[in-house]
C-alpha cells in the first residue's frame, strides 16, 4: 500500500520536474535522495530507476515547459505549441507505456535486470588461464 502511494507521488514529481529540468541533473539530484526511501518501502531499485527515467523523458516532451519542444522549435522554425500539438499522440503512448511499467510486476524488472548477465555468459568467452609451461609451449 505505502509503496504504491509513494511511487505514484514520485511519478507525478518526476513528470513535473521533467518538464522544467534536464534529465541528467534530475537523476543526479533525485536518485540518491529517493532510492533509499523506496528500497525501505520495498520497491525494487530497477523498477524505480525505469520509472524515474521514463517519467523524466516524457516530461522533456510535454508542454508547456518541455525542453525538447524548444529544441525542436529552434531546429524546425515552428512554434513550440504547434510542435506540442503534433507530439500529443506520442506523449499519450508514452504515458500508456509508463502506466504498464508502473502497474506491471516488479518481477518483470528483476527479469530484465538479469539480461546483461545472461548476455555476458553466452557472448563473451571465458578467459583461458595458461600456466607458465603452457605459455612457453604456445608462444616461445
Amino acid at each position: 500500500g505505502e509503496a504504491w502511494i509513494a511511487l505514484t507521488f514520485c511519478m507525478i514529481l518526476f513528470l513535473i520536474l521533467g518538464m522544467v529540468m534536464d534529465t541528467g541533473p534530475a537523476i543526479i539530484i533525485l536518485a540518491p535522495i529517493l532510492l533509499p526511501a523506496m528500497e525501505a518501502l520495498g520497491v525494487d531499485p530497477v523498477h524505480f530507476g525505469v520509472i524515474l527515467v521514463c517519467c523524466l523523458a516524457i516530461g522533456l516532451a510535454t508542454p508547456p515547459f518541455g525542453l525538447n519542444l524548444f529544441v525542436v522549435s529552434n531546429l524546425s522554425g515552428e512554434k513550440p505549441m504547434d510542435i506540442a500539438a503534433k507530439a500529443v499522440p506520442f506523449i499519450i503512448s508514452s504515458l500508456c507505456y509508463l502506466s504498464c511499467t508502473f502497474l506491471g510486476s516488479q518481477r518483470s524488472c528483476i527479469w530484465v535486470s538479469s539480461f546483461p548477465r545472461l548476455i555476458m555468459d553466452h557472448v563473451v568467452p571465458k578467459p583461458v588461464v595458461l600456466s607458465t609451461t603452457d605459455y612457453r609451449k604456445r608462444f616461445i
